[in-house]
C-alpha cells in the first residue's frame, strides 16, 4: 500500500556521496515495507528547490542501506521499483 510520505526533508550528503548538496524531499512511502519515494532537488540561487529534480531516490527508512538514485527521466522505472516491495 503506497501513501503520501508524512516526513521531513532529509539532506542528501547524510544518505549518500553522490547526493551531497542536494535535499531529498519525501514524495510516496510504501506502508508494508517502509521504502520512501523521495525526489532529490537543488537549491537555487535564491533560496528555493529546483523545479525538476536531479534524481529520483528509494531510501528504506527501516534498513540503513545505501539508496537507490535513479536519473531524472526514470520516474516510471523508480515507481515500478517502490511498488515492487522488496
Amino acid at each position: 500500500m503506497l501513501a503520501a510520505a508524512n516526513a521531513g526533508s532529509l539532506s542528501g550528503g547524510s544518505l549518500s556521496p553522490e547526493l551531497a548538496g542536494l535535499l531529498v524531499i519525501p514524495w510516496i512511502a510504501c506502508v508494508r515495507c517502509g521504502q520512501l519515494l523521495g525526489r532529490a532537488h537543488e537549491r537555487e540561487p535564491w533560496g528555493d528547490l529546483s523545479l525538476l529534480p536531479t534524481h529520483y531516490v528509494i531510501v528504506h527508512l527501516r534498513e540503513p542501506a545505501q539508496p537507490r538514485l535513479f536519473p531524472p527521466t526514470a520516474l516510471r522505472e523508480a515507481f515500478a521499483t517502490l511498488k515492487a516491495c522488496r
